[in-house]
């Protein structure tokens, strides 16, 4: 029992860093850092930092892993351009970029259904940007800020309230505000399985099910997660489909 119960835990961390890594991916590529000069990635609370750069031909790029899981580095070519294997901490794997490459920014609904024009994950690295700025604490105000589908940013006005969508934790680690509705629904499922917050929420109009309806959004570690007032009590929260947003854009649309 002693043997299943660490690899369950195991099992979980794993998966923890895995969505993680990916909803890096999806959020970070299109707003890179730009460097001259060989450079360390620190893989780091199960995402990397820097998430996303820019580099030139001929730039060595080494991977130093600071948890206390283990984690990989690995290309996401159909055939790997490089594969690190396991990295326990303190390990490092290093590679040298011989060849050009591009990516387009991650051009898919981050909530809604798969047609939805936006908002995207790229959005997030151009006009939405500004959600994921560290923001003081405004507990007991309603969330207001509205994201068109372009991802213009529209804040609103600061009224206080209480309620589902009123913001009543404060993730000091990210310094961001987090609704009563999502931070409820992260205490039932634990921390490892939603992470501290990335943004600050915001509401969207995206269709669902064919049909237009407002939602509220937030960009978590590792899950985005969605709040729909009129959806049946266990389903008022949701958690986005990332690993399905990751392969539609890593493989699928090339966008």
């Amino acid at each position: 029992m002693r043997s299943r119960t660490i690899g369950t835990a195991r099992h979980r961390v794993a998966l923890a860093a895995l969505f993680a890594l990916l909803l890096v991916s999806l959020l970070l590529f299109g707003q890179p850092t730009a460097v001259s000069a060989d450079v360390t990635v620190n893989i780091q609370n199960f995402a990397f930092a820097p998430g996303s750069m820019t580099i030139p031909v001929g730039m060595k790029v080494v991977w130093m892993n600071q948890d206390d899981a283990v984690h990989t580095t690995t290309s996401d070519a159909p055939l790997p351009i490089w594969d690190s294997g396991t990295l326990k901490k303190g390990q490092s794997f290093s590679f040298t970029f011989t060849q050009a490459g591009s990516r387009a920014p991650a051009n898919i609904p981050i909530a809604g259904d798969a047609d939805n024009a936006g908002p995207t994950y790229a959005a997030f690295g151009t006009t939405a940007a500004t959600l994921l700025a560290i923001t003081p604490a405004q507990t007991g105000m309603n969330v207001t800020t509205m994201v068109a589908a372009n991802g213009t940013v529209t804040p609103g006005a600061a009224t206080p309230g209480s309620g589902p969508t009123a913001l009543s934790v404060y993730d000091s680690v990210t310094q961001h505000n987090v609704p009563a509705a999502f931070g409820a629904y992260r205490d039932k499922v634990g921390l490892l399985t939603i992470g501290y917050a990335k943004s600050e929420p915001f509401l969207a109009t995206v269709k669902v099910g064919g049909a237009p309806k407002q939602v509220m959004v937030q960009v978590f570690e590792r899950r985005v997660l969605t709040y729909t007032a009129d959806n049946p009590d266990p389903f008022k929260v949701e958690m986005g489909n990332i690993g399905q947003h990751y392969l539609r854009w890593r493989y699928q649309t090339g966008s």
